[in-house]
């Protein structure tokens, strides 16, 4: 009898199969439970965020050969990061995006909280590379 190696680690996706928009992998998370937490706030969320109907979640082995959207960070710097990473892409096509991910992670008022603080951030390090960079020279 074989094991998966991600789920004798503790590894679990989330699994977001949108009819028509293709499938979404959604980790890693360390146990089923914290991915069964994800899904089912992520789940509310379908009603008001535009995702296609009849998409499913489902908690699936973490499969590091599929490609994955990641666990949307905790502190605002790495928050800030995936905000320039990963691109926008409004409308079912996009589900879930990173924000969406955000408040089905961490709930909405400490998601919107998070959010603003890695704006700040991001907007705070583009002013900041900005006057480094010397004037043109005449």
């Amino acid at each position: 009898m074989s094991t998966n190696p991600s789920t004798a680690s503790g590894l679990f996706s989330v699994t977001v199969t949108k009819p028509g928009h293709g499938t979404v992998r959604v980790g890693p998370f360390i146990g089923r439970w914290t991915a069964r937490g994800f899904a089912q706030a992520l789940d509310h969320s379908i009603r008001h965020v535009g995702a296609p109907a009849d998409t499913t979640l489902d908690v699936t082995p973490y499969d590091q050969q599929l490609p994955h959207r990641c666990v949307p960070a905790t502190d605002s710097v790495e928050l800030a990061r995936q905000m320039d990473q990963e691109p926008d892409h409004p409308g079912p096509a996009g589900y879930p995006d990173l924000f969406t991910r955000l408040c089905a992670h961490q709930g909405w008022e400490t998601a919107a909280r998070a959010w603003l603080e890695a704006r700040s951030h991001h907007a705070q390090t583009t002013i900041e590379s900005s006057a480094t960079v010397p004037p043109p020279t005449i």
